[in-house]
């Protein structure tokens, strides 16, 4: 049992929390990158951030999913790399399998001239996590996740906080640290999207990047944007065909 004082203080630390990520957000929106600085945030803190909604704010009314699993689904989007380079990625969702459970697994696999990219996802009702990522082009690598990284959670609320951390102790891991913010209109080479934004500080890699992702319902991702200390890489949506 959670004593009141114990409650008090998870309250007031995410509290503290969630105004310092809303703080180094608007910093990004500034500068081009956001110098993070979370020494106060102990064990006792980040437990509190994971998963918790800081506000009784209401859940995204939408009526759709805001990463539809439907095979043969095809997306297309406008590419800018840290160079400045402008480019093309075409999507396409295969290997659609359902468990008796219900559990969806499914490949994303993302072509664009310099490389092939598959992403393995498991949908659980609501929530699309990634399990995995290869890579095939100049260099080949692959990457697993454990835990899965939660990507987008369609029920979410707005200001929930969530943090992923990784299980392997083999290798550097990143820690990522997430917010869902309001609800915003979006411009992107197809058209105006209602979506929901989420933004993460992603530190403990080579790089500190803080990640934005922007999802409409019944289209999926719509925006995507990394900024870093030397640069930024950016992802419009500029055609898609959800099955």
């Amino acid at each position: 049992m959670v004593s009141p004082e114990a409650k008090r203080f998870t309250f007031h630390s995410t509290m503290g929390a969630l105004r310092y990520i809303q703080n180094q957000e608007a910093n990004l929106r500034r500068v081009n990158f956001v110098q993070p600085v979370f020494s106060f945030i102990n064990g006792t803190v980040v437990a509190a951030l994971f998963c918790v909604s800081t506000f009784a704010s209401p859940v995204f009314s939408a009526d759709g999913d805001l990463f539809p699993a439907k095979s043969g689904s095809l997306w297309t989007y406008k590419t800018t790399d840290w160079n400045g380079k402008v480019g093309e990625t075409k999507c396409r969702l295969i290997d659609l399998k359902t468990s008796k459970n219900g559990e969806r697994t499914f490949k994303i696999v993302s072509t664009s001239v310099s490389e092939q990219k598959t992403k393995y996802y498991i949908k659980h009702g609501d929530k699309t996590l990634l399990t995995r990522v290869d890579i095939v082009g100049k260099s080949t690598s692959s990457e697993s996740y454990s835990p899965p990284k939660l990507v987008i959670d369609t029920r979410i609320k707005t200001d929930s906080l969530w943090q992923w951390n990784s299980n392997r102790n083999d290798v550097a891991i990143p820690t990522e640290r997430w917010q869902v913010f309001p609800i915003e209109k979006v411009k992107v080479p197809v058209g105006e999207f209602t979506c929901v934004r989420v933004g993460g500080l992603v530190s403990g890699g080579p790089k500190m990047m803080y990640q934005t992702r922007w999802f409409a319902p019944n289209v999926g991702l719509v925006k995507s944007l990394d900024n870093t200390s030397s640069g930024k890489q950016l992802e419009e949506l500029s055609a898609y065909h959800v099955k």
